[in-house]
């Protein structure tokens, strides 16, 4: 399969996928039809179990970008080798482990940016989570993801209020110039 889609955004996940040959693409396509690439999954790799693990719709959409094979264990099956090898749970939690590691090593380094843009990717990340530009968050909840107090998050928003990158609300901020945020994020642009 190439240029296959193997899920798309928001579907249902109720299963995961392996990767026995080739390379597939997760990526994700923005409000404004853009796509952003966020990983490429080779032989030997899964996809999809967050998703299958958390019960939630998968965020992102996974493409064949060269020929691929591709396995797919629904769940009837994952309960079947669970029932049978007891063992296996070990190795997928290793593997959801690793997962998470990836992502707090990808925050560590984070961590060592501006706040600015700490929460600008912290902005973006959950927009595009939740695919809406109302993203229903705290101060505080921002001031845990970037490490940062509640007070320093309070000036960088009403910092990206003045120059119209967003809007606050009670417990909620409304994203209005994803560009701009896009920009900052990635040290394009300053305040």
């Amino acid at each position: 399969m190439n240029g296959k889609r193997i899920y798309s955004s928001g579907e249902i996940s109720e299963g995961f996928y392996g990767v026995l040959e080739g390379k597939i693409r997760l990526s994700k396509i923005t409000l404004k039809g853009d796509t952003h690439i966020i990983r490429d999954f080779h032989a030997g790799e899964w996809l999809g179990f967050i998703s299958y693990f958390a019960s939630m719709n998968s965020p992102h959409c996974a493409t064949a970008i060269e020929l691929s094979k591709v396995i797919y264990l629904p769940k009837s099956v994952i309960d079947q080798i669970y029932e049978l090898f007891p063992h296996c749970y070990q190795s997928t939690l290793k593997l959801v482990s690793s997962a998470f590691v990836r992502l707090a090593d990808h925050h560590i380094h984070a961590v060592h940016s501006p706040l600015i843009v700490r929460v600008s990717k912290v902005l973006l990340m959950i927009n595009t989570l939740t695919e809406t530009s109302e993203l229903k968050l705290s101060q505080a909840d921002i001031a845990a993801f970037v490490g940062a107090t509640r007070e320093a998050i309070s000036i960088q928003l009403k910092l990206l209020e003045s120059q119209g990158v967003i809007k606050i609300g009670y417990r909620k901020l409304n994203l209005i110039d994803n560009e701009k945020l896009f920009a900052l994020a990635n040290g394009e642009y300053y305040l």
